[in-house]
Order: structure tokens, then C-alpha cells, then sequence
């Protein structure tokens, strides 16, 4: 349990990175595109944290299906013009 404590913090430290990373990389704000960069990053890192959890793997299926469609629906944005 207490591995699990130490891979959760450097996932948080990891993840503060990134976004920090990304919204100075990323400029002009939350568009389209930006909003699938963010999301897909953030969905991977929950998926990441929910697969070290010391919860029953049987009971992270419907978790693991939330997110999919979310993934699915960032991915199935077209552009409108």
C-alpha cells in the first residue's frame, strides 16, 4: 500500500508537469483542438491512476467504459468548416 502512495504522488508531479508543459506550449486559448489535447492527457493520466489502484479490477470496468467514450467522443470532434 505504501508503493502505491509514492507512484500516486510522482503521477500527480508527472501530471502538474505536463499541463504546465501544454498550456505553455499550447496559446490561443481553449479551441477545438486544444480541448482534445487536454482531454485525451487528462483521461490517460485518470486511466493510469485508476490501473496502479488497489480497487478490484472487476469494479473498474464501468470506470474504464466512462472513459472510453469519453476518448471516443474527443476523438469523433470534426472540424466545422
Amino acid at each position: 500500500m505504501y508503493n502505491y502512495y509514492i507512484v500516486t504522488a510522482f503521477l500527480f508531479l508527472f501530471t502538474t508537469v505536463t499541463f504546465i508543459f501544454l498550456f505553455k506550449k499550447v496559446k490561443g486559448g481553449i479551441g477545438q483542438y486544444n480541448l482534445k489535447i487536454y482531454g485525451i492527457t487528462f483521461i490517460g493520466i485518470l486511466v493510469t491512476l485508476l490501473a496502479i489502484s488497489p480497487i478490484d479490477p472487476t469494479s473498474l470496468a464501468p470506470a474504464y467504459g466512462i472513459l472510453g467514450a469519453i476518448i471516443g467522443y474527443l476523438f469523433g470532434l470534426k472540424d466545422e468548416k
